[in-house]
């Protein structure tokens, strides 16, 4: 008898995601527990768990609170002899808080670098306000780099 080797070959290769028919009853459930109704918010949450939707509600009330919690977040940014005080939802990421440093500074958005003043350098994209609010002083801290700023 020599099949004993192929019987993984049919499985998928990822096995931590369910193939589509198999997803949709989690991504149904999930919607219904936690009232979302973005359906890659909601996909996304159950790859992150592993398909637990009981740890996707969790992780989605958790983030609900803390964003309950903090509300806005003051954030400074330094531009050259200037200080801007500005105040974003916890939740905003750094194209929200480059677009509200536009309006203030009239620096297009691709032309700013915010380096972050903990760790000197540029979140990525994908980094909340809540992320880089320093817990001291709950305030996040900027530096704004124009391309003609000299260092």
């Amino acid at each position: 008898n020599n099949n004993t080797n192929n019987t993984n070959t049919t499985q998928n290769t990822h096995p931590r995601t369910p193939p589509m028919s198999q997803t949709e009853p989690f991504i149904l459930q999930l919607m219904h527990e936690t009232g979302l109704r973005d359906r890659l918010q909601c996909i996304a949450l159950l790859e992150s768990t592993g398909y637990n939707v009981s740890e996707c509600v969790k992780m989605y009330k958790e983030s609900l609170q803390a964003e309950a919690e903090v509300g806005p977040v003051p954030i400074t940014v330094h531009w050259e002899d200037e200080t801007l005080s500005l105040s974003l939802p916890a939740t905003a990421t750094i194209p929200k808080l480059k677009a509200a440093v536009a309006e203030r500074t009239n620096i297009p958005t691709h032309e700013q670098i915010l380096v972050e003043e903990r760790t000197q350098v540029e979140p990525p994209a994908a980094t909340t306000m809540a992320d880089v609010r320093q817990p001291d002083t709950q305030r996040a801290v900027f530096y704004l780099l124009s391309p003609n700023t000299n260092v």
